[in-house]
This record gives C-alpha cells, structure tokens and sequence, in this order.
C-alpha cells in the first residue's frame, strides 16, 4: 500500500447517516474495519470487510438531506496530503521497537517497524530490561 491509498473520511461522514448498523441491523465495528470497498456503480453502498478474505457486510450510506436539498457525496481526498505518512513521535517509535525487541510484535516485521517514519529520523537505540 501507500500514502495514497489512504482516504480521509471526515468530509464524507458529515454528509451521510446510518453509519451505525450495516444492512442486517448489526452495528458497525469501525475500529475492526479492514476492508471498505466502494463501486461507481452501487453510488450509496459500502461493502467492509473485518478479516481480510472474510464475510462481507453491506453498508447502506444515505445522503443527509439540507432544508430540502439533497446533499452529494463528496469525492474522498487523499489523507496524506506531502505524499507521506504524519511522523511517529520519537516516544512512539521507542515503544515499537521495544514491543520488537519483547517478541510482542514478531521480528519478521522489525525491519518494517524501523523503517517507520518518526521524528528524529537518527537510529534509536532501545536496551530490553
């Protein structure tokens, strides 16, 4: 993935409701969101998936309606607009590679952990306890 695949939806949620149960009347998990797919061709639904591979649920998204205006959606905006990720703070960056070093997060995803973008770009040195 890159920076570009990253959308902000903060303009966008302002203009639709129900997005709160899919539809079959369960409630969305938006922190367990994986994979949200839209189609030009089904304009006011959202398929989301919680595992990738896994079962799909179908998001109907209805515009808001403005003293008697329908509103339009607005086309999703790239979320990083420099072309790159927002920094993580130096703390952050500590604690990640410390959650490496602990075998918390496997060591076949270290390299990608230390390539992070954070502030101080210098190679931190973390000692395990």
């Amino acid at each position: 993935m890159e920076s570009s695949d990253f959308k902000d939806f903060k303009e966008f949620s302002k203009n639709v409701v129900n997005l709160d149960v899919d539809s079959t009347g369960r409630r969305i998990k938006w922190r367990e969101i994986r994979v949200m797919h839209f189609e030009s061709h089904f304009q006011n639904t959202c398929t989301i998936q919680y595992d990738y591979g896994g079962e799909y649920h179908f998001l109907h998204l209805i515009p808001k309606k403005l003293r008697h205006h329908s509103v339009t959606f607005v086309e999703l905006q790239t979320l990083y607009h420099d072309g790159g990720a927002t920094k993580l703070s130096k703390v952050k960056f500590a604690d990640l590679l410390k959650l490496c070093n602990k075998n918390v997060i496997p060591g076949s995803y270290r390299e990608f952990y230390e390539s992070l973008p954070h502030e101080d770009n210098q190679r931190t040195v973390v000692k395990c306890g």
